[in-house]
Formats: structure tokens, C-alpha cells, sequence
């Protein structure tokens, strides 16, 4: 499925590095990476488009309704609400163990080996509990930091909106402070989220605790020495997202308003998703080498061998 390659020398690499050396085994190795994003993708993918659909259905029927308030109302069927909780359950859920799969896919080929997306699914299958209860507490942590964060920035704006009534120079600079706050809040954000990405790879390939791999994400990224280049990752992260979303929203735009068929934009849709998922993935197990390489000085090729599936 990969192709194979000689042993590669585990190095600290620098940030265009880190980019160029994913989007180089990207390429090489499209197929292997494109079939493990699709395990997250395809589901992804046909909730969201009955999600949407349900959600069109629901507005035409409240439309007609309005039109036509004698008209007995047709049968509620499944509410959206339920169609959003269902894609948020398996992005959680899923992700995850597409993350630990590219990371195992990566370490073979970084050792030489020929890999396949069995083999890497193999090793995520063997630590689910880990992983499971890894999604639980990164749910947990990002809801408590979105609703504190949330409400820090709620309580800045309104103090800087009462300065602007009653002392407007003092208020235009809460305002500025105000919306830096919220940019340096949703970068923590998403480092929050690079940490527990790291946690995930550390529990398919250095087969720790959840506990332990929670534990070592952030001290990974939370330094002096790391933040600035995780940071840049991040925004790398962000950046491939907007560029999936506009693409997205463009070719499923133009497919509805000459073809007018949902499916066939929701399969494009998704065949957008898994390039760029695929790509994010690589770039996460890419860096996740890095920062151990640079960290900790390990012998990553060591810990590469123990993920051999066994006979």
C-alpha cells in the first residue's frame, strides 16, 4: 500500500521542514493516508448530509406552514439537533484513532517498512480504552476552557463598551485589549487541542497511560522552547481548515446551482475532506516525531519497532 523507503534518520527539524517532509510523504504515500482519513471522513460525511437535509426539510415544512396555517402539519421526523449530536459523537470518538493510525503508518515508514492501513488501524485498535477515555477528558477540557474563556471575554467586552460611554479613549484601548484577548484566547484553543492530539500518539506509540499521555501533550507544547513553533503549527492547522471550508462551500455552491444535487455535492465535499484531513494527519504524527526528537533526544527508531502487530 506505502511505499517503502530506507530507514530515516530522526532529526530536529526546523518548521518549513516539518511541512515539507509531511507534504513529501503525503504525496508518496497518498493512497495509504487517503484510506485512513476515510474511516473518519465517510462517516462524517453521510451524517452531515442527512443532517443537512433534515435541516432544508425542516425549513421548507415551517415555510409552508406560515403559507398555509389551515394545513394539518406533516410528521416531525428526526430533529436536527439529534443529526448534529450524532457528527459531534464521532468526531470525537473517531478522530482519535485515524490520529494514532497515521502516527503507527508514519513510524513504519520512518523505519523503512512497508505499512498498510490494517496495520495502522491495528495499532489503534489495541489501545482504544486509552484512547476512549483520552476523548472523554478532551471533551471535558475544551468545554471548560470554551465556557471560561467565553465568559473572561464577554465580561472584557462589556467593560470595554461601559469605558467607551463614559471615558472613550480609556474604552477604545479596553476594546483593543478586548479583541487581543480573544485572538490569544482561541490560540490557546487550539494548542489545547495540539496537546491533546500529541496525547493520542503517545498512547498508540510510546503505549503509556491516558493519564500520562494527557500529561505529556501539554508539557510538549506548553514550554518556552516549543510554544512558538506549536503555535505556527496551529495556524497551519487553521489555515488548512478555512482553505477546505471555502473550497468546500464553493464547489458544493456551484454543483447545487447548476445540478441541484445534494448527494453529489456531499460526495465532492468529501473527497475535499479526505485530502485535507489526510494532510493534517500526516502533519500532526510529522511534528508529533519532531517534538520528541527535539524534547526528549529519545532513539525514536526504538519505540518505532514495537509497533510490529504481532504474528
Amino acid at each position: 500500500m506505502g511505499e517503502t523507503f530506507e530507514p530515516v534518520q530522526l532529526r530536529p527539524l526546523g518548521i518549513g521542514e516539518i511541512f515539507d517532509r509531511a507534504v513529501t510523504l503525503y504525496v508518496r504515500n497518498f493512497l495509504l493516508f487517503a484510506i485512513i482519513s476515510a474511516f473518519v471522513v465517510v462517516p462524517l460525511s453521510i451524517v452531515n448530509y442527512f443532517a443537512l437535509v433534515q435541516q432544508m426539510g425542516t425549513f421548507a415544512q415551517i415555510l409552508d406552514q406560515i403559507q398555509h396555517p389551515a394545513r394539518t402539519p406533516a410528521a416531525v421526523s428526526t430533529p436536527f439537533g439529534l443529526w448534529f449530536a450524532v457528527l459531534i459523537l464521532i468526531s470525537f470518538l473517531v478522530t482519535p484513532f485515524m490520529y494514532v493510525a497515521m502516527a503507527a503508518a508514519l513510524g513504519r515508514i520512518y523505519n523503512g517498512e512497508q505499512t498498510d492501513w490494517r496495520s495502522a488501524y491495528g495499532v489503534a485498535l489495541r489501545h482504544a480504552g486509552g484512547i476512549v477515555l483520552t476523548a472523554v477528558c478532551q471533551a471535558a477540557i475544551l468545554l471548560i476552557l470554551a465556557f471560561t474563556g467565553m465568559f473572561g471575554l464577554a465580561l472584557a467586552f462589556v467593560a470595554a463598551f461601559v469605558l467607551v460611554r463614559f471615558a472613550a479613549p480609556l474604552g477604545v484601548v479596553m476594546v483593543i485589549v478586548a479583541i487581543l484577548l480573544a485572538i490569544l484566547y482561541f490560540i490557546a484553543l487550539m494548542l489545547c487541542y495540539l496537546a491533546i492530539a500529541l496525547s493520542f500518539d503517545a498512547i498508540g506509540i510510546e503505549e503509556t497511560s491516558f493519564v500520562r499521555a494527557i500529561s505529556s501533550g501539554f508539557a510538549r507544547v506548553f514550554n518556552r522552547s516549543e510554544l512558538g513553533k506549536a503555535t505556527l503549527v496551529c495556524l497551519a492547522f487553521a489555515a488548512v481548515q478555512l482553505a477546505l471550508v471555502i473550497i468546500s462551500a464553493v464547489v458544493g455552491g456551484t454543483l447545487e446551482a447548476f445540478l441541484h444535487q445534494r448527494a453529489l455535492q456531499a460526495i465532492v465535499s468529501g473527497l475535499i475532506s479526505i485530502l485535507t484531513t489526510g494532510f493534517i494527519g500526516v502533519l500532526l504524527a510529522v511534528y508529533y516525531f519532531d517534538v520528541r526528537v527535539r524534547r526528549e533526544g529519545l532513539d525514536m527508531l526504538a519505540a518505532i519497532e514495537r509497533l510490529q502487530a504481532p504474528t
